[in-house]
C-alpha cells in the first residue's frame, strides 16, 4: 500500500504480539496507528474505516 512518508517499521516495533501454546505469533497493530495508515492511503473505503475506528 502506498503510505508516503509513514515510519511502518516503527507501527510493527509498537504492535501487539499474542502467541498461542505452540508459539505461533499473532501481531496487532495499535488502533492509533491502524488509522493513520489508512488515512495515509486515503482511499474512500480506508477513510470509512478509519472514521469507523476514531468512533470506537
Amino acid at each position: 500500500m502506498p503510505w508516503g512518508a509513514l515510519a511502518v517499521g516503527d507501527f510493527l516495533e509498537r504492535a501487539l504480539t499474542v502467541a498461542d501454546p505452540e508459539g505461533f505469533e499473532v501481531h496487532y497493530l495499535r488502533r492509533e496507528d491502524l488509522i493513520r495508515m489508512r488515512r495515509a492511503v486515503g482511499r474512500p473505503k480506508d477513510l470509512r474505516r478509519a472514521d469507523e475506528l476514531e468512533r470506537r
